[in-house]
């Protein structure tokens, strides 16, 4: 299967409205996948070629494999690599002015597409027909890491970064009530220096619950809860003085659906 994708800087919304640039960028990519079955085995392939404009060719891949233990029971693992090229914005945006008559969060020309290497482990439980629980750890090690953090967080190449962590969920799925939970903690690193990555909490905590109604509307609500002392530097804070405590915040609507309402732990 063959895709392409094309990104440009024009707006076209009012006559009058100021381009702030005006360059394009190309991507043409084929892409194949391949999955079978070998007694309890499952195992999928796949392989992916991209030709960017920017950045030349890239090719990459990943495999994935799984296995019944118990009928309720499933081990599986992966093993994959990424490339990531900048985003138009990430390579030309001019940045914003808050006011301060500097710009702030603008592309970089300069940068370099990311590179990356990821392996996840992890065990399914079905608890019931209508019930699972999945946990798995991952790691992912990344070459040439694009982040908004450079001079006025200009968009810059972290050299080398990694992010390792572990993630626990839950689902529940009847005939009227849909449940989920989440918790993930994860270490993500400037492996240069071993600092923390911006903006990336190291533990987020999900809930949601949804009731079907007769009418086929869904009532529902979600929690999320995140703690990060780097996201801080985003001036996000919360309003406690107490580092271990996650605030809540929830939204009750009667609705199709409920967007999510979020706390920044400092």
């Amino acid at each position: 299967m063959e895709s392409e994708i094309q990104e440009n800087a024009w707006l076209h919304v009012a006559p009058d409205t100021q381009l702030l640039f005006d360059e394009d960028i190309d991507n043409s990519a084929f892409y194949s996948n391949w999955q079978g079955t070998f007694g309890d085995n499952d195992l999928q392939l796949g392989a992916r070629f991209d030709d960017h404009s920017e950045f030349g060719t890239e090719a990459t891949g990943q495999i994935a494999w799984g296995m019944d233990i118990y009928p309720s029971l499933r081990l599986w693992a992966s093993y994959g690599t990424a490339f990531k090229a900048p985003t138009i914005n990430e390579l030309f945006h001019p940045g914003f002015d808050f006011g301060s008559g500097s710009l702030f969060f603008s592309g970089n020309p300069n940068l370099n597409p990311e590179n990356s290497k990821s392996s996840e482990i992890g065990l399914l439980y079905k608890i019931a027909n209508n019930q699972k629980l999945n946990f798995n750890i991952h790691k992912t090690k990344i070459d040439n890491l694009i982040e908004f953090a450079g001079i006025n967080n200009q968009g810059i190449n972290i050299n080398k970064a990694s992010i390792e962590g572990f993630e626990l969920s839950y689902h529940l799925l009847s005939k009227y009530w849909k449940a989920s939970g989440n918790y993930s903690f994860q270490q993500a690193r400037d492996d240069s220096d071993d600092s923390r990555l911006l903006r990336r909490a190291d533990r987020k905590l999900t809930l949601s619950i949804y009731r079907k109604l007769a009418n086929g509307a869904n009532f529902g609500s979600n929690i999320l809860a995140l703690r990060s002392p780097m996201l801080a530097s985003t001036r996000i804070r919360s309003p406690t003085s107490d580092s271990d405590r996650f605030r809540w915040a929830s939204d009750l609507l009667s609705v199709a659906s409920c967007d999510t309402v979020a706390y920044i732990l400092t």
